[in-house]
């Protein structure tokens, strides 16, 4: 079994890794083939209510069940580069590796849901949807929801903390969070949570790739 990212174990407890493979010469470890391990099911997504481009409610559990999900919290605003704007990088070279992968192409989608529904309002979703352009080998989805209301019992479930913080000089907008990006199973469940520390491409590609495998297997083909 590959030990889970390091915001995993804080998150859910210690978990005992495999032996360690010697390392590389510049003391890096190989990654494990994808498929020679198994990541544990952390919790199962909740239902939710959000929105997307238009204010027409539908289930978080929608956009996280039927294909395998990267997931990330965010806000339109944020200005910290090792917050949204590392996990927005991160999604844009993931989606463009998967997109070409026959492993992955059609079988992964990208979900970026707002902790700001105040300012992050259908229409600002259906502007980041557009700048990212439509792709149905691998969508990236946008969504909000109506107020906090709606967003805490999601928050809690994800044990996501934020702290809205008082405006600056200039007026910005700052919400105090951990970066935090999860891998989802077609199933809806959360197999791996990556920090801004752990969040590698290749890694998460061999993860997606070992949730398509194990897929594979469990259905025949």
């Amino acid at each position: 079994m590959r030990a889970p990212g390091l915001l995993a174990l804080f998150f859910f407890g210690a978990v005992s890794a495999a032996g360690a493979a010697s390392p590389l010469p510049n003391g890096a470890y190989p990654l494990p083939q994808p498929g020679s391990y198994h990541l544990d099911h952390i919790f199962a997504v909740p239902r939710g209510i959000v929105i997307g481009s238009s204010y027409f409610p539908h289930l978080l559990s929608a956009d996280t069940t039927g294909a395998i999900t990267l997931l990330t919290f965010f806000y339109g605003l944020c200005r910290d580069p090792t917050g949204c704007p590392a996990a927005w990088s991160a999604f844009q070279a993931v989606r463009e590796a998967a997109r070409g992968d026959p492993l992955l192409a059609g079988k992964v989608r990208l979900v970026s849901l707002s902790f700001d529904p105040t300012h992050d309002t259908p229409t600002e979703m259906r502007l980041f949807a557009a700048s990212v352009g439509e792709d149905a080998r691998v969508p990236w989805l946008f969504r909000t929801t109506y107020g906090p209301a709606f967003l805490k019992p999601i928050l809690r479930r994800f044990d996501e903390t934020v702290a809205r913080e008082p405006a600056s000089a200039d007026g910005a907008v700052v919400i105090d969070h951990v970066l935090r990006v999860y891998l989802i199973d077609p199933e809806g469940y959360v197999r791996e949570i990556y920090s801004a520390a752990t969040l590698d491409t290749p890694t998460i590609l061999d993860d997606m790739r070992t949730l398509a495998l194990e897929r594979q297997k469990r259905v025949g083909g």
